[in-house]
This record gives C-alpha cells, sequence and structure tokens, in this order.
C-alpha cells in the first residue's frame, strides 16, 4: 500500500513561483508607467503654478518690477532643461532677484518654450501679458509630453 505524499513537488514549487513572478513583472511595469505619466502630469502643474504667480507679481506691480520664469539649468538659454526659475526683472541673468528654483523629477525636462522668445516667459507690469502667446513642452524619458499654454489673454493651463 503506498502513503500519499505531504507537501509540493519541485515542479508545482517552480510553476508557482514563474506564475508569482510572471505577475511581479506586470505590476512593475504598470506601476513604472504610472510613475512616469505622474511625474510629468505633476511637473506641468509645477509650471503652471509658477508662471501663475509670476503672473500674479507682475499683475500686482509687486516690487515695482515685471515677472517671469526661466527654463534652463543657468543663465543662458540651454534646452533641455530640467530646471526653471522665478525672477523679478526684465530678464533673467545670476545678479536678477530670483525668487525660487524648482527642479522637475522623474526624468522630465523642458524641451521647447515659444512664449515670448527664448527661454524667458515675462509678463508685463500691471497687465500681466507675455510678449507673444504660445507654449512649453514638457518630455519624460518616455517620450510622453505635457504642454502647458499661455494665450494672449493672460490664461495659463496644462494640456
Amino acid at each position: 500500500m503506498r502513503r500519499s505524499a505531504k507537501g509540493f513537488t519541485a515542479l508545482e514549487l517552480v510553476l508557482t513561483i514563474a506564475f508569482f513572478g510572471v505577475i511581479l513583472g506586470i505590476v512593475s511595469i504598470s506601476l513604472s508607467t504610472l510613475y512616469s505619466r505622474n511625474a510629468i502630469q505633476d511637473s506641468a502643474s509645477a509650471v503652471v503654478d509658477t508662471l501663475r504667480r509670476a503672473e500674479s507679481q507682475a499683475l500686482s506691480g509687486h516690487f515695482g518690477d515685471r515677472w517671469g520664469v526661466h527654463f534652463s539649468d543657468g543663465d543662458g538659454c540651454v534646452l533641455p532643461a530640467s530646471a526653471f526659475h522665478i525672477y523679478r526683472g526684465a530678464t533673467f541673468t545670476s545678479a536678477t532677484d530670483t525668487i525660487d528654483t524648482f527642479t522637475f523629477e522623474g526624468g522630465v525636462r523642458v524641451t521647447d518654450v515659444s512664449v515670448g522668445g527664448g527661454c524667458d516667459v515675462s509678463f508685463s507690469r500691471f497687465h500681466g501679458v507675455t510678449g507673444s502667446p504660445g507654449t512649453i513642452t514638457l518630455t519624460n524619458l518616455d517620450g510622453a509630453t505635457s504642454t502647458v499654454t499661455v494665450n494672449g489673454y493672460g490664461r495659463i493651463f496644462a494640456q
């Protein structure tokens, strides 16, 4: 008479581990995509908030000057940029009154700025308008993009 074996066979263990490995791989890919998508959405929101802050400061005539946002890692206009700065004054330089500096996370970069010209989006004092309407394009490591639009009436929004 045979006794029934208790426990699992080696084949059953290997199949179970392989099954959980496949599930783990699918979940990790989904989470990676979700993280990348959230990073670009969060970055676009941060750009919109900062542009609105600069526009508000210019509209109120805070410090009696223009206000703007500079998209570049340094003083010059170098794109793609992983940082942006809110500043006071007509143009951004290292001597300008830089109020805050922000860096993008998750591999997000500003790849194009077509508002006003160059890497600066400057808002006029008391009117709060830019030199010309346009867009700011953000791109993540996966190649996904988000566009921030500044229209001729000063409305700022992300798409």
